[in-house]
């Protein structure tokens, strides 16, 4: 084979390569754009829930921090201009399992996603709400509490300090447990200034610009955080 055939054959293998490199490239773009899609249609419809329920004046001061129960009065839920919940009352008790059982588009989902994105006025803050989107292509082979588990930010973020700092811990090295430390502050900065962007993006009016104000006060920290 002559020097020449070769050096055709190894051009025509590299351009195949980038061939498949750009293709690749192109379709993670296409993922990506697809989630950026979806994340923004999911803003915009959580901006059109409506949720409130009756805050007491005195609610601040009796704020039971320990207390995991939900007992909410005169809940109402709108959708724009459709009225799904009016002053209901929604009770929800710790260690209870709960079903929600209703026809296709009277509000089931709705509900839920007040309640786990906590769009609720006088929703309490002491309790912690999840709420799991439904999932296209889930590995059927893998337990629900891990689908769960692994939707969870926070719990994944928890699992990245620990192994973070375990690392650190165990090289010894004073200056590396310190780095770990600023790097796991910094990173809960701008954890913290995505999920503040999240709740502002789905809220709007009054709240929307009073979330704004509060992201703006973390995004100075965080670059204060970067100096």
């Amino acid at each position: 084979m002559s020097i020449a055939t070769i050096e055709k054959n190894l051009s025509a293998i590299k351009g195949r390569a980038a061939k498949g490199k750009r293709r690749e490239r192109n379709k993670t773009k296409s993922v990506e754009d697809k989630k950026e899609n979806d994340d923004d249609n999911k803003y915009d419809s959580l901006k059109n829930i409506n949720a409130f329920s009756q805050v007491s004046r005195y609610h601040t001061e009796t704020i039971d921090s320990y207390a995991k129960d939900i007992d909410l009065k005169d809940l109402n839920i709108f959708v724009g201009d459709r009225e799904l919940l009016t002053d209901a009352n929604l009770k929800l008790y710790q260690g209870v399992h709960y079903g929600l059982i209703g026809q296709n588009g009277i509000g089931k989902s709705t509900l839920l996603k007040a309640i786990g994105y906590k769009l609720i006025i006088g929703f309490p803050d002491q309790v912690q709400t999840h709420y799991v989107e439904q999932f296209e292509n889930v590995n059927l082979d893998k337990r629900v509490i891990d689908i769960i588990l692994e939707s969870d930010k926070k719990a994944e973020r928890i699992k990245k300090e620990h192994n973070l700092l375990q690392e650190a811990v165990e090289g010894g090295n004073t200056q590396k447990i310190v780095q770990a430390v600023l790097q796991i502050k910094y990173d809960r900065l701008c954890s913290a200034l995505e999920e503040q962007e999240k709740v502002f993006k789905r809220r709007s009016r009054e709240r929307a610009k009073e979330a704004r104000e509060k992201y703006f006060v973390i995004e100075k920290q965080v670059n204060e955080a970067k100096r």
